[in-house]
């Protein structure tokens, strides 16, 4: 009777160890609704947010492993896109220009202190073309290029100051 108990134990084991990979890719928080939706749409269900693991494991999530982690990898590399986009847009919303006047005027004024925003905007260039470049940049292709026009326009702007 033990041995029974202990092989069933033994096969459980075994079973939910091949389901892990699987799991800790379904636990990823990058994973956004569309992610959700492309796997839901894949399993031939509607994505339902309110559903729980005993769900998945009646809709047999496990055959669609392949799907599933490759998805989590394209979530997580999403998310690090987005989270570069979101310091660029933090230094650039906490950036001061300073203004000195010009040969002592009161009416014109010129930019001061540049060098720091030249570093800032060459390195922001090139990640936001590096970004643009990957293959993950697909969920937020459009708010990288709005920013890439900012900066090029922020770029003109300054050679022709």
């Amino acid at each position: 009777r033990e041995d029974d108990v202990a092989a069933r134990f033994k096969d459980e084991a075994i079973k939910w160890k091949g389901w892990m990979p699987t799991l800790i890719a379904l636990g990823n928080p990058a994973l956004r609704s569309r992610h959700w939706d492309q796997i839901f749409a894949k399993m031939g269900r509607p994505y339902d947010k309110d559903m729980t693991l005993d769900n998945l494991i009646q809709w047999d999530i496990f055959r669609f492993k392949e799907l599933v982690e490759e998805t989590s990898g394209v979530a997580s590399g999403e998310y690090a896109l987005e989270l570069q986009l979101e310091k660029i847009e933090k230094a650039w919303k906490s950036l001061n220009f300073t203004l000195n006047s010009y040969r002592d005027s009161r009416d014109v004024f010129v930019l001061a202190g540049l060098d720091e925003v030249f570093a800032q905007l060459e390195d922001n260039q090139s990640g936001l073309q590096t970004m643009l470049a990957s293959r993950f940049v697909l969920g937020i292709r459009d708010k990288v290029e709005a920013w890439d026009r900012k900066l090029a326009l922020l770029s003109e702007t300054l050679d022709e100051w």
